[in-house]
């Protein structure tokens, strides 16, 4: 069991130190080249204008278990990055991020979706066609380019009901914690 929530701009640091944790493979499906500070030069960026950027994080107990990072490309324009532990992949968690941020985005007034996508990435491809991402080639990256529709009532309601499976899940893991530090 895992929840998801936005992290508080004050917290934006973690992310640069949640990169900095993932193995070298990781870090390099994510950037295509993981040469030296490349994680510091984008934390420098987001540090600069935090308000164009927001982080979407799947966690439990033991940690992160993704994030999906949104940065505001203008007032129209979003650019998605996603990465789950290495750990964790294959149990949902890429597609529920991108789906909450899908819809995050949508009631948000976005309309155009950005994704870069490396050519040897099967998992992110794979995401990307089951979201109607379609990659366009770019000579061993591909990038997605997406129109989102305005938001409905629909996609309101899904990110309410998101928001209080959370708050339920959350709960949970509170009640669930002593007995787990108790049985050993």
């Amino acid at each position: 069991m895992y929840t998801t929530q936005f992290l508080d701009p004050d917290k934006y640091y973690r992310y640069g130190e949640w990169l900095n944790e993932q193995d070298a493979d990781t870090r390099q499906m994510y950037f295509g080249s993981a040469g030296p500070g490349i994680i510091e030069s984008l934390v420098l960026r987001i540090e600069t204008e935090p308000d164009r950027h927001a982080f979407l994080v799947a966690g439990n107990c033991e940690g992160w278990l993704g994030t999906l990072h949104i940065a505001e490309i203008n007032k129209t324009q979003v650019e998605f990055g996603l990465i789950v532990h290495r750990d964790y992949r294959g149990l949902g968690i890429g597609d529920d991020l991108l789906t909450q941020g899908i819809v995050w985005s949508r009631n948000r007034g976005y309309s155009e979706l950005f994704m870069h996508c490396l050519t040897h990435n099967a998992a992110i491809r794979h995401l990307c066609d089951k979201h109607g991402l379609e990659p366009r080639d770019l000579g061993g990256d591909s990038e997605t380019k997406v129109a989102l529709a305005p938001a409905t009532w629909i996609t309101l309601n899904q990110e309410l009901v998101t928001r209080q499976r959370n708050f339920f899940y959350m709960a949970l893991q509170q009640t669930w914690r002593p007995f787990q530090e108790s049985l050993g």
